[in-house]
């Protein structure tokens, strides 16, 4: 209706201010286009007033949404110090989104995301190519394939050599290589401001996943720094990276610190949209875990909760149980700290008065119960003394004698009353 509105038709008139109305309800709706459209009149002050700083608000929401348009856009602003601040890098890298959304690439992209789990060595050379060309998404997908061990494209062949130089090092399990190719892309993604990568590249410092990659050192070269002592410089051996060609691919340590930098710089990134919330929200909850056991850094508590409160903030619809658990065991942590020493509980218990009170509570109840105890005893030992005769049970075989007379004496002198009865005979039963 507002492009009905803003160009007009035959039979409706063109109205400028219903066009307006229109685009605004359509953005406020969540429509990229209408927030492009809305952009474009604030841009141009088309029946509203010239707003450039409303226009790179709705371009930039709309940009959020995809809007390849509203990218250029924003191009041209910034390129230009329209409505904001001249920042020819943010330009290019807009203009970059703009190319890298082109036919060229998203044909390649639908045939890579087409091959998937059926064949993904084709996936992962389709990605490959796009990745070098520096397209960003393809250097995420393409070490997420390499990283979960799913294309065996450097791998050996089954009977064959492996497919390799030999100046090379690598591993014989497949996602141990695997991950020497992932860590490489997953550095440039990291570099054009993935959230996902920076994310993963932490996660690999804090396991140690990564590898580092140096020249093999040979004999008479040297990795420190050359000092000149007046001597001749032949004296003094190079460096190995100038007298060696050979390439060692070696396992790195484990590294807390720059996984907290990596987990930090990712906590620290803005949510530009819903797919950076789960990545964003996790690197926060891996800074309140490593806060809260001191790992790579002093404790403290406190920032550890505001992490994992910062978690949940973050992605208000994600998973909220493990950040409930976390909280509720660092709780019990801080009530944990809080406890005193047993040498400090002993000094402060015996040093408060109404402990000694307790104390000798205790001791009064438990002679009173000692007490009762040994009387109880003494009643049941002199029930059963010497002077009483002791009443032992008698046989089964002597009850049921002595039963039967009983029984039969009992019914004989019903009969004697019911028959003195019956002659008027009055009986006083008192």
């Amino acid at each position: 209706l507002g492009y009905i509105f803003f160009r007009g038709t035959n039979a409706q008139a063109r109205n400028l201010k219903l066009a307006f109305k229109h685009f605004n309800e359509s953005a406020y709706g969540g429509s990229s286009d209408g927030m492009f459209n809305l952009a474009s009149m604030y841009l141009t002050g088309t029946a509203v007033q010239e707003s450039f700083q409303k226009a790179v608000l709705y371009y930039t929401q709309a940009l959020d949404r995809g809007h390849t348009p509203a990218a250029y856009s924003l191009a041209v602003m910034h390129l230009n110090g329209i409505g904001t601040v001249r920042d020819c890098d943010i330009a290019v890298n807009l203009l970059k989104k703009v190319c890298e959304r082109g036919e060229w690439v998203s044909s390649k992209l639908v045939s890579a995301y087409d091959f998937g789990d059926k064949n993904p060595n084709k996936a992962a050379l389709m990605f490959l190519k796009l990745a070098e060309a520096g397209h960003e998404v393809s250097q995420m997908n393409v070490a997420h394939l390499f990283d979960s061990g799913q294309p065996n494209l450097f791998s050996p062949d089954e009977g064959g050599e492996p497919a390799k130089a030999d100046d090379y090092f690598w591993e014989e399990d497949s996602r141990s290589y695997g991950r020497n190719i992932a860590q490489r892309f997953y550095e440039l993604s990291a570099e054009q401001g993935s959230a996902s990568s920076e994310l993963r590249l932490g996660d690999y410092a804090y396991y140690g996943w990564g590898r580092s990659a140096g020249f093999t050192p040979q004999e008479g070269t040297s990795d420190g720094p050359i000092v000149d002592q007046g001597e001749d410089w032949a004296d003094f051996p190079l460096p190995s990276i100038y007298t060696s060609d050979k390439v060692l691919l070696t396992p790195q340590n484990v590294d807390y610190e720059a996984a907290l930098a990596r987990y930090r710089k990712t906590a620290d990134m803005t949510v530009t949209g819903e797919w950076m919330q789960s990545f964003v929200a996790r690197a926060s909850f891996n800074l309140g875990f490593m806060h809260q056991f001191g790992i790579g850094i002093p404790q403290d508590l406190n920032l550890a909760r505001q992490h994992f409160f910062r978690c949940r903030e973050v992605d208000p619809s994600g998973l909220h149980a493990p950040v409930t658990l976390a909280l509720t065991l660092l709780a019990c942590h801080l009530r944990y700290l809080r406890l005193p020493t047993p040498d400090e509980f002993k000094e402060r218990f015996f040093a408060d008065l109404r402990s000694h009170i307790l104390l000798l509570h205790l001791a009064g109840l438990l002679i009173l119960v000692l007490l009762q105890c040994y009387l109880s005893r003494r009643r049941q030992a002199g029930a059963t003394g010497p002077g009483r005769p002791a009443t032992l049970p008698m046989p089964s075989s002597t009850l049921r004698e002595v039963e039967a007379p009983v029984a039969a004496t009992a019914t004989s002198t019903s009969n004697e009353l019911r028959r003195r009865t019956g002659e008027g005979v009055v009986l006083d039963l008192d």
